[in-house]
């Protein structure tokens, strides 16, 4: 171990002990762009540099479906509450919670009496074994699916007790009353899921391979996937090929695409359900978040009625509120910095089609409910002020 070296030795490894880091780095760097240019070579690289972070995530121990570490700003907080419970007074409907359950450890869907707060039924679904044998997407972060990791994104509740449920990037499944499994999917979905004319169903997607060339990236392409009551797929269209369609090439490439793996963000379809003044049966309304754009989508000729983008900043919805009037709910993220600020309250701005105009509903329950010392900003997959 202490033999002597030549001089001329010790400045060769030196140099190639630079150009090793050099040439890691740049692997590293690729991968950590979004592109995919090196190859298995290059998520080797990607893997081992995450190493350290990997290490100290184990040896902290944190719970990463805890949405907040240290103090809890809902100490003491449990169940519900009321501010006017004149408002509740006939009303005989029902909120579907998806949530994780602190002391179950899991995620659990319940149905919520709106009068009373009553639970009237918790789904647990054993997501391992629903799943069982299905392969994952690339983009779903965990090797297998695991009920104590598996969210239940965007729940979908039919007459019969059924419930259709997923994570985001994983395939999705109906299960019933029980939380047995109807049948299981092998196509990766995420966010919304809605139910069509017709007992269709129309679920938030991705086109695996992608349609679009979007050169050496690995770049989502989110699509429009319509499902028949079993299942099957009937029809996966290409949000950035319907955007290029109709001459809207700027909102697929702008500022953001050339360092962003999810230029456009789809996460929701609302689909129109009976003809209006200003739609027909079997037109979807479509958000892109990352471009704060709505439009309309007319899928039997391929053609965008109407697309709006602003005021909403970053939304997360949008639905059919009345004829010829939608609604869309507004994350209202800081234009300037694109990210929550103090003072920043969600909008649910009402657009109605015969004036051309906007206004906000439930402005001032909004801002109410955010007022005082206790205002916090959310910025998780859905930055908001809660």
């Amino acid at each position: 171990m202490f033999k002597k070296i030549e001089v001329w030795v010790v400045g060769l490894l030196a140099v190639l002990v630079v150009i090793g880091v050099v040439i890691f780095g740049m692997l590293v760097r690729n991968r950590a762009q979004g592109h995919d240019k090196f190859g298995l070579v290059g998520e080797v690289a990607f893997n081992i540099a995450s190493i350290p972070a990997t290490a100290q995530e184990l040896l902290k121990g944190e719970d990463g479906m805890l949405a907040f570490d240290g103090d809890s700003r809902f100490a003491g907080l449990s169940g519900w509450t009321v501010h006017d419970p004149a408002k509740l007074a006939g009303d005989d409907g029902y909120i579907l919670i998806s949530r994780f359950d602190g002391d179950l450890r899991r995620y659990v869907a319940e149905l919520i009496k709106i009068q009373s707060g009553e639970r009237v039924h918790r789904w647990m679904p054993d997501a391992q074994a629903v799943f069982a044998g299905i392969p994952l997407d690339e983009s779903y972060d965990l090797e297998t699916i695991r009920n104590d990791k598996f969210r239940i994104i965007h729940p979908l509740l039919f007459a019969n007790g059924d419930m259709l449920l997923k994570d985001h990037d994983t395939p999705m499944a109906r299960v019933d009353w029980c939380g047995n499994k109807v049948w299981a999917t092998t196509e990766t979905f995420h966010h919304s899921s809605e139910e069509g004319p017709d007992q269709t169903l129309w679920v938030s997607g991705l086109n695996r391979p992608s349609v679009i060339k979007f050169r050496e990236r690995k770049t989502h392409d989110d699509a429009l996937v319509e499902l028949s009551p079993d299942g099957q797929v009937l029809a996966s269209i290409s949000v950035a090929k319907i955007l290029l369609d109709n001459g809207y090439e700027y909102l697929v490439a702008g500022m953001t695409f050339e360092n962003d793996p999810d230029p456009l963000h789809l996460n929701d379809i609302e689909p129109v359900l009976t003809d209006g003044k200003f739609w027909k049966k079997g037109d979807l309304f479509v958000s892109i978040r990352h471009k704060s754009t709505v439009f309309q989508y007319r899928p039997s000729t391929n053609k965008i009625l109407w697309l709006r983008s602003g005021p909403w900043i970053y939304q997360h919805d949008v639905d059919i509120i009345g004829d010829g009037k939608i609604a869309v709910f507004s994350n209202n993220m800081n234009p300037l910095a694109l990210e929550p600020s103090d003072g920043t309250v969600n909008r649910i701005i009402a657009y109605d089609f015969a004036t051309d105009t906007m206004s906000d509903i439930q402005k001032d329950g909004l801002e109410a409910a955010v007022s005082g010392p206790s205002r916090r900003v959310c910025s998780r997959c859905c930055p908001k002020v809660v």
